[in-house]
Parts: C-alpha cells; sequence; structure tokens
C-alpha cells in the first residue's frame, strides 16, 4: 500500500482504538487530499481510488506548500505534534500535569505514541515530477490543461499577438509575441512589427497588459521593418534578459537576419537595448559554414537562419539553434556563442552539420520536405526537440500537411542528421490541427517547451479554419500511461 495510504490507515485504526470518534467525522476521497494537500498528481494517480477517513483535525491544505522544503518539513511536525498532543489529551482526559501523566495506565500511553508515531508516518514525503524519459517509457502523457489568453482580437479578426514565445523566471511566466503595426512606412513592402511582453503570476490563467520590449528601427541597420520569431533567456550570472529575434530591414535590404537585444534586469518588463552590432547574423552566414563540407546534409545555397531558439547557457557558451531554408526544404542547425557576437558550428560538442533533415520525418510523414521552427529541452542526459515538419515546402502553403514532431538524441550531444542519431517518439505527429482544413496555411504552429520548477509544458498555436482565430493550447506532463 503507498505509503500515505497506509499512515492515513493507522491513524485512523489508533484513533478508532482511543475511541476518538471526531477523527472519523469526514470521510474525503484521497485523491482530493493529495492534490490540495500535495499538489502532486504522481502521487495522487497510484491512490486516487482510494477513499480513506481523514481526521477532522487535520492541518489545512495550505499548511502542506512548505513540505517541498525540509526546514519547511520540520516546522510543520513540529506545530502538528504540538496540535495533536493537545487532541489526544482533550480526548483520552488525560492531565495536564507531567506527574499525573507518569501514572497514567500503560494502555493509554501505548494510546498516545501510537497517535503521535501514526501522525509522524502521516508526514509526506515529496513526490517527483514525471519525466520526459516517463512519456517517451509510456510512463506519463502530455494532458490538455488550458489555454493561454493574453491577447484579444481585431474586429476584421487578425489577432493581437501572435508567434509568440515564452520565458519562466522566479514563478511567472513571460509571454513574447509579435504585434503587427499599422503605420507601416512605405519603404517597409511586407509588414511593420514590433515585440511584446506579458507577464502571468498565476501559470498563465491571467496576465497583464502587454508592454513594448522592441520596435521596428531600434537598431542602427538590420531591423527597420520587421522584429518577430525570436526567443529570450534569462542569464541569473549576470542578471540579464537576452533576445534573439529575426529581422529584416527597410527596402529588405540584405533579406532576413538575426538581431540581438538585451535587458539588464530582474524582468523582461521593459524596453529593450539593441546590440551595436545588429544584425549579428547575417542571411547564411552560418549556413554556408555547414553546408559547403563535402559530408554536408544540407544544400550549399541554404540560408535565412530563422526561428532561434536559445537552448541553454553551457561551458560559457549560449546554446542555440536555427532553421535554414534552401527554396523548398527545411533544415535545423546548431551553433555556440559566449557574447551573441562571435559564433561557432564546430566544437564543444558541435557537429557542425544539419541536426534535422527530411531524413528525420520520411518515416512517418510521406513526402517530408524538412522541419522548420523547434523548441529543444535538455533533460536526463538527452535532448529532446519538438520540431515542426511539413510536406511540400517550409513556406506556409495549402494543401499540406503542417504538424509538430518529437525526437530526442541517443546521447547528450547534438547528433548530425542521418546518421541515426536521433530516436522518433512512438507518437508522430504529437501535435496536429484541432480542426483541420487544407485551406488554411500553417493552422499550428510555434511549439514549445515551457518548464516551471519540475512541471514541463508545451505550448503552441491553433489556428481555426482561415486564421480567424488563435488557440493557444496548454499540455502539461503529467503521470499515467499515454
Amino acid at each position: 500500500m503507498h505509503r500515505l495510504s497506509y499512515s492515513m490507515f493507522v491513524f485512523y485504526r489508533v484513533c478508532e482504538l482511543a475511541d476518538v470518534s471526531a477523527c472519523t467525522k469526514n470521510a474525503i476521497e484521497l485523491q482530493w487530499l493529495l492534490r490540495r494537500s500535495l499538489a502532486c498528481r504522481r502521487c495522487s494517480a497510484k491512490v486516487a481510488s482510494d477513499h480513506i477517513f481523514y481526521n477532522q483535525c487535520s492541518m489545512p491544505s495550505a499548511r502542506f506548500k512548505v513540505l517541498g522544503k525540509p526546514i519547511g518539513r520540520l516546522i510543520l511536525l513540529i506545530h502538528l505534534v504540538q496540535q495533536y498532543i493537545s487532541h489526544c489529551r482533550s480526548i483520552l482526559h488525560l492531565p495536564s500535569k507531567a506527574g499525573l501523566i507518569v501514572k497514567s495506565s500503560l494502555p493509554i500511553i501505548r494510546r498516545i505514541l501510537a497517535c503521535l508515531t501514526s501522525l509522524f508516518l502521516m508526514v509526506p514525503v515529496a513526490c517527483s515530477q514525471p519525466t520526459l524519459d516517463d512519456l517517451w517509457q509510456g510512463k506519463a502523457h502530455l494532458e490538455p490543461v488550458g489555454e493561454l489568453d493574453y491577447g484579444g482580437q481585431h474586429d476584421d479578426g487578425v489577432p493581437k499577438a501572435a508567434s509568440a514565445w515564452y520565458a519562466v523566471a522566479d514563478g511567472r511566466w513571460y509571454a513574447f509575441s509579435r504585434f503587427v503595426r499599422f503605420d507601416r512606412p512605405a519603404d517597409c513592402p511586407h509588414d511593420y512589427v514590433e515585440i511584446r511582453v506579458s507577464e502571468s503570476r498565476d501559470k498563465g490563467r491571467t496576465w497583464s497588459e502587454p508592454v513594448v520590449a522592441v520596435s521596428p528601427g531600434a537598431s542602427r541597420v538590420g531591423d527597420g521593418c520587421i522584429i518577430m520569431d525570436g526567443n529570450s533567456f534569462y542569464d541569473r550570472t549576470t542578471q540579464t534578459w537576452h533576445m534573439l529575434a529575426q529581422c529584416m530591414d527597410r527596402s529588405d535590404r540584405g533579406g532576413w537576419a538575426i538581431c540581438h537585444y538585451f535587458r539588464r534586469a530582474p524582468t523582461p518588463m521593459g524596453p529593450y537595448v539593441p546590440d551595436s552590432n545588429n544584425p549579428v547574423i547575417r542571411g547564411g552566414q552560418l549556413w554556408q559554414q555547414v553546408c559547403t563540407d563535402r559530408h554536408t546534409t544540407c544544400e550549399p545555397v541554404t540560408k535565412d537562419e530563422g526561428t532561434p531558439d536559445i537552448v541553454e547557457k553551457r561551458n560559457g557558451e549560449y546554446i542555440v539553434t536555427f532553421h535554414g531554408f534552401d527554396g523548398q526544404k527545411g533544415y535545423r542547425m546548431v551553433a555556440a556563442t559566449p557574447d551573441f557576437r562571435r559564433w561557432s558550428v564546430r566544437g564543444s560538442g558541435l557537429p557542425g552539420a544539419a541536426i534535422l533533415t527530411a531524413a528525420e520525418c520520411r518515416t512517418w510523414l510521406s513526402g517530408c520536405v524538412g522541419f522548420g521552427q523547434a523548441s529543444a529541452l535538455r533533460s536526463g542526459g538527452r535532448i529532446y526537440v519538438i520540431a515542426e515538419s511539413m510536406d511540400r515546402s517550409l513556406q506556409c502553403e495549402e494543401n499540406q500537411k503542417w504538424t509538430f514532431s518529437l525526437l530526442r538524441s541517443r546521447g547528450d550531444k547534438w547528433p548530425v542528421s542521418g546518421a541515426n542519431g536521433w530516436e522518433i517518439f512512438r507518437i508522430n505527429p504529437l501535435i496536429k490541427p484541432a480542426q483541420y482544413n487544407p485551406k488554411t496555411k500553417c493552422q499550428v504552429n510555434y511549439a514549445r517547451w515551457l518548464t516551471d520548477n519540475d512541471d514541463t509544458y508545451i505550448v503552441y498555436e491553433d489556428w481555426t479554419p482561415q486564421h480567424k482565430r488563435v488557440h493557444r493550447r496548454l499540455l502539461k506532463l503529467v503521470d499515467g500511461p499515454t
């Protein structure tokens, strides 16, 4: 029997022997108790169907929030011992003086010790959350837990906020979104896009009003028209927020590039400073180093570094992945930088080649042409990647399948595409539209990992037909088979 369930049973039996009728007054389901007192679904799943008589003199569930910390557990135990000593005294009619307690009969003393022993057993142990390896082994699954709603709709149906990425710091969630402005200059032929950020202090249930993080023209060159499809990372050692984003200058000068912005503050809620070296990556700069090798797995014409994903900071360097495009097919690569200005694609565990190509998706998606945007997370000595894949072109087109798949590396290093270095998840596609419509382009997009302490989530955008509305769906990794 589960330890907590057993200890409750022991306490119930002890109180029953002591004729403590008050302790059996309320019968509640153990699942309710565990979810509110322990906030641990992993434990509740094992004994969810049990019904246990739980004593009414238990501590309120809020008291159990400190159980994850040893000092909190000790304080709680002391408090509970004091309460239960008083409770057992009153029920067993014991005098308060120590001398009279000593003279009490042996059976009563035994009951007191049993009552306190059961109390000790009832102090629950911390429960571990499911891991991505549990997901892989079929011991955990991704469960829909709601939607993130931090942007309304214009009257014409165009969303105010779209193409978001996320960050978590000190229990607060941040959503970075591209906002299309309608004061577009004449020499911006496509769009005029800025980045705004919103904050949630309740795990995405409610959000603050967005504030502008960076607007077009912030840099001397590189971002005169568009800033979009990026990623943010908080470096605690320097207390600096970093943002990498795709950028495009006036009159499309230089094509797509990557710009860097930073903010030295504990939160990202406010303006960022543009890097004086923007754009820090010019179109094709990194892909030319990867796709010109004789062992290359990508076409030499590949360019358009985009959808940067800052995975981690390791050995003093930021590890970032990018997509690339050769006119039809999509690829993914990884690079490292100590300062977002100097970049390397080889050494320090970097393969110097494309890490994802059509070779990884053709086994389950007929006609797959590769990968685009992706989000990576290191867990348990492996790299887990959610990546969008499609069967016609990396450009959004009608009548094509556009889905997300899940892969993981066989070791702790980034694999080379086509070298059997990736394992493919048994369920693919992992993410697909709720209402598939062949005329709706890129119907699901921007799937990303989001971690908050030990909790793991996936957030993605799911568009209704004809892009009339976007649902930002939130999945949580929970215990139990898929």
